[in-house]
């Protein structure tokens, strides 16, 4: 009896933890020719520990320096399949995106808890 009292006990607290901890966040980021480039939504990034990225269309250009914004031909390249990882948070923050054609880019962005 007092085994399946403990079990009990380990159980609830494993899932208290697991319900605490928050999850991932995610959003498709239209990249248009916005001066001084696109971010990613701020409350995509909040509690997150970094991210990763993949442009499902349209080139791009970025840049995490925030005082040479990206332009349509400053900034690196990124072209459609290309995957982007930041694993720094703040680099995710400063990150700016701007499209290099008149046709807007469409950027996944999924972002993983702090650890």
């Amino acid at each position: 009896m007092r085994n399946v009292f403990v079990a009990i006990l380990l159980a609830c607290a494993l899932s208290a933890t697991a319900i605490a901890q928050p999850s991932g966040q995610s959003e498709m980021l239209t990249v248009d020719n916005t001066s001084g480039g696109k971010a990613i939504t701020r409350a995509v990034l909040t509690g997150m520990g970094g991210c990763s990225l993949r442009l499902a269309t349209a080139e791009i250009r970025w840049s995490i320096d925030q005082s040479n914004p990206p332009t349509t031909t400053y900034g690196q390249l990124m072209e459609v399949g290309d995957i982007v990882v930041f694993t720094n948070i703040d680099q995710a923050r400063n990150a700016r995106f701007i499209r290099t054609t008149s046709t807007s880019g469409i950027l996944a962005v999924q972002c993983w808890p702090q650890s």
